[in-house]
């Protein structure tokens, strides 16, 4: 809600569907029930970088790639995004074959995401706001679909050290960036921190701790009270299968393009902030209002002035459904009513949580529930670091924890990424740990195993 790119033609035709109550369109909502719906994960955030989701299977990466006939419906509940099964097979399929027969695929694919990455980039400090938005959806698009590629990929993985009696934890260690993101360029740089550049180097790297349109901009004392540690040096190990070592290429450049797209979005971001402000006084909006707009609702303000009548109340308090072309907003009792259609039920009464081992170690330490990117704050030096999946602006705090443990995640995910380049233990994919941790619990992170203990429950 994981990690981190479109043609530049693609807005010619692309005509977003203007936010309206659900009962409005209720017509066009394709009939499909909860099992028919892939869980992609919790990303709670606004409505200018929360709805261009809908529109993942309409940006032109997919025409380009030969991902034609996806139905493209999806929903996203106060910030739990929900896609259909049969578009993940449609993509599996897709991803499997080029895994196969057609190394180019992933060439192309890779091209688009650079091409798409440098547009964005290209307009820092230009401070124009609807060419920025459109650029930054465009680079959404294919962060759908790196995202969506790695899951294919993982279970393709995953069955073939099945097949070959290779533990996955060792062969999934050796997926890395083969190049640095924006956010290990800044890892890196934080080890030379020095009393003479400190003030430079926050200037350069001010925008880290944002994400998604938000976030705090990063202070001269969250570089202070962190510390880091260096990386040891890794190696492939050589002993692997060929056909391991080349789905490990592929794999280590989706990581690289899962983070960085979403790190490139959130730098460029960080400059438009006084522009988005700007633009809001000129119409009597403060910079969350103008943040909690649609794509399209943006742009008829900007024209005519016109402002939805529920602007006010959104907040992140909200849902989308797109189905069959159409985007419907979901607000107060509508909200609850889809969200219950997708309800699962957990076990708290357990002391022993299963995952799936993305960096190795053992750690013991405090867990501490971040459900919010607000909750990043609890960390302390020396905590467990317990999320629904991590994303950028958890850098600071996940400097501080000493282990990871996610709900969800996969091979190229922000959270295992980040802890084989901190060589911190991490343990992603246990759908509840959320849930069945408290604050304060004592708990044992065995990423060797993929287990979480827990040693001593919280009082509180």
């Amino acid at each position: 809600m994981f990690s981190p790119l479109r043609s530049e033609n693609y807005f010619i035709d692309y005509k977003p569907k203007l936010s309206m109550p659900l009962e409005k369109t209720k017509n066009n909502i394709r009939k499909t029930t909860a099992k028919n719906w892939y869980y992609w994960g919790r990303w709670n955030q606004v409505m200018l970088f929360t709805a261009p989701w809908a529109e993942f299977s309409k940006t032109s990466i997919f025409k380009k790639l030969g991902i034609n006939n996806l139905k493209g419906d999806l929903k996203i509940l106060h910030g739990n995004y929900y896609f259909l099964n049969s578009d993940l097979e449609k993509i599996c399929k897709k991803t499997i074959t080029a895994l196969d027969k057609n190394f180019k695929w992933f060439t192309d694919f890779f091209k688009i995401c650079n091409n798409r990455t440098n547009k964005l980039l290209s307009l820092e400090g230009k401070q124009d706001i609807m060419t920025f938005v459109e650029a930054m959806i465009q680079v959404m698009g294919c962060s759908a679909l790196v995202e969506m590629t790695d899951m294919c990929i993982e279970r393709y993985l995953k069955k073939l050290c099945e097949k070959e009696k290779i533990e996955y934890a060792k062969v999934a260690a050796q997926v890395r960036p083969p190049r640095p993101t924006l956010l290990m360029l800044y890892q890196n740089d934080l080890k030379s921190i020095t009393a003479t550049n400190i003030d430079s180097f926050v200037k350069k790297y001010k925008w880290v701790g944002t994400h998604a349109l938000e976030g705090k901009a990063l202070q001269k004392k969250d570089v202070l009270k962190t510390k880091t540690e260096s990386a040891k040096i890794f190696s492939r190990p050589e002993h692997l299968p060929k056909k391991f070592l080349h789905i490990i290429k592929i794999a280590s450049e989706l990581s690289f393009y899962r983070s960085n797209l979403m790190e490139t979005i959130n730098k460029v971001a960080f400059g438009y902030r006084q522009s988005f402000i700007s633009a809001g006084k000129k119409h009597g909006l403060s910079y969350q209002n103008i943040i909690s707009l649609t794509y399209n609702e943006l742009k008829l303000l900007l024209k005519n002035n016109s402002v939805p009548p529920d602007l006010k109340i959104r907040d992140k308090n909200f849902g989308i459904v797109f189905s069959n072309n159409s985007l419907s907003v979901l607000l107060d009792q509508k909200l609850k009513q889809e969200l219950k259609k997708h309800e699962v039920k957990t076990n708290k009464d357990i002391n022993k949580i299963i995952g799936t081992p993305a960096s190795k170690g053992v750690a013991k330490g405090t867990a501490k529930i971040l459900t919010e990117v607000e909750h990043a704050k609890k960390i302390k030096q020396g905590d467990i670091l317990i999320a629904h999946e991590t994303t950028p602006d958890y850098i600071v705090a996940m400097n501080k924890a000493v282990a990871f443990v996610t709900d969800i995640g996969g091979l190229t995910c922000h959270a295992a990424i980040t802890a084989r380049e901190m060589n911190k233990p991490c343990i992603i994919g246990t759908k509840n740990a959320t849930k069945i941790l408290k604050d304060n619990d004592l708990v044992e992170v065995d990423a060797n195993k993929g287990i979480v203990k827990i040693l001593k429950r919280s009082k509180e």
